[in-house]
């Protein structure tokens, strides 16, 4: 059990109040167990994660010591807020664009993670667009001639029957000429 000390009465009860809400809600969380620094709570997800790849858990590591750890390692998880990660983040991605979105996406993880063994009720991983893979828009192929499939072909075939080639590929999937059209099986009928 935790206790707090209170200079008014009215404080204590407020405070109570509020942690009594959290139990109803099934937020509250012990502050004891909050007070481990991402470093440690770090390390101990990567121990944990016996689903990784050699070459993943090398990058992961990577990304831990040289972009998330100097700079957030020495934070309590509690402590940790959306505006912080956000500084974070913003200054490694005026530097190294991928790589941000990268470590972002690790330390949202383990974040998760935390969240989801109770050591931290939310996590501060909220910034907008961040982690999200950018990849400029691939070119087209175009075809020779220009224009849809279709409409290319028919000017190879010949001017009589270029308009049914035209209506039989433009007005859907499967679509036939009246000529081309199957005819339904003759019954034959047994006497």
């Amino acid at each position: 059990m935790v206790t707090r000390t209170f200079k008014r009465r009215k404080d204590a009860d407020a405070y109570a109040n509020t942690v009594e809400a959290d139990k109803l809600r099934g937020v509250a969380r012990d502050p004891r167990a909050s007070r481990i620094t991402l470093a440690e709570y770090a390390r101990k997800w990567m121990e944990r994660r016996t689903d990784i790849r050699p070459t993943t858990r090398a990058k992961y590591g990577h990304l831990l010591d040289r972009h998330i750890l100097p700079t957030l390692g020495q934070h309590d998880l509690c402590r940790l807020s959306p505006s912080s990660v956000r500084g974070w983040y913003m200054a490694l991605r005026g530097r190294y664009v991928v790589t941000a979105d990268d470590a972002y996406r690790l330390l949202r993880a383990v974040l998760n993670t935390a969240v989801a063994d109770e050591v931290i009720a939310v996590n501060p991983c909220k910034v907008k667009g961040a982690g999200q893979v950018r990849s400029p828009e691939r070119p087209t192929a175009q075809r020779p001639g220009g224009g849809s499939r279709g409409r290319g072909r028919a000017r190879q075939v010949s001017a009589r029957f270029a308009a049914a080639r035209v209506v039989s590929t433009t007005s859907g999937r499967g679509a036939r000429t009246s000529a081309q059209r199957r005819r339904p099986p003759a019954r034959h009928h047994s006497s």
